[in-house]
């Protein structure tokens, strides 16, 4: 099974860069606003769920909405596992859509694989095989949000894709003009097919 997975910049720079080959093996989470899950708009996933062992968090309300309790939670299916946060009660199974995201990638040599705010627990790991590897990027700017205030948010249609025979050296933020659509910087990330 090829799964999307998202690496960011910040990841990037604190991991080992995957290559084509390369059996790798990750820590991944999946957001319903996953910023960069346009870049795989066909991909989708039915995944079994159970509750991480993590307390509650609450999701403040905005705009008329209440808050919701949710609960950390841990889809899987097959060979892959990621992290989300659920509503209460959790549901058995959830589908995800667009990519998974990176939280912890594989360590530089001589440092421990580790979250940088958690313990990493051996048994929600990903382990896959490389296929693809390519670099997107896509412009931000001040957006409307969920909780009827205005942040930064990526805007449609500004998506470029490059394929990569190797990775590449850094992954780079550029500042740009601001103009109609507000947009303010645009942002590169990595984009890898891992096979499960």
């Amino acid at each position: 099974m090829i799964t999307p997975v998202v690496i960011s910049s910040d990841q990037y720079v604190r991991n080992t860069r995957p290559r084509l080959g390369d059996v790798v093996t990750w820590e991944l989470f999946w957001g319903e606003s996953n910023t960069w899950s346009q870049f795989a708009p066909g991909w989708s996933l039915v995944a079994e769920v159970r509750a991480a062992d993590k307390p509650t968090t609450t999701r403040l309300g905005g705009a008329g909405e209440e808050d919701v309790v949710e609960q950390p939670s841990i889809g899987s299916r097959g060979g892959v596992q990621f992290f989300f946060s659920s509503p209460l009660p959790i549901p058995e199974t959830v589908t995800v859509t667009g990519a998974l995201g990176v939280t912890v990638g594989t360590p530089l040599p001589g440092t421990p694989m580790r979250g940088p705010w958690h313990e990493v627990d051996p048994s929600t790991l990903t382990t896959g095989t490389v296929r693809r590897l390519r670099v997107a990027s896509m412009a931000w700017g001040w957006r409307p949000s969920r909780l009827g205030g205005r942040g930064e948010r990526p805007v449609p249609g500004t998506e470029w894709v490059y394929d990569l025979a190797e990775p590449p050296a850094e992954l780079h933020w550029y500042e740009l003009a601001k103009n109609d659509f507000g947009m303010t910087r645009r942002n590169e990330v990595l984009l890898v097919d891992l096979e499960t």
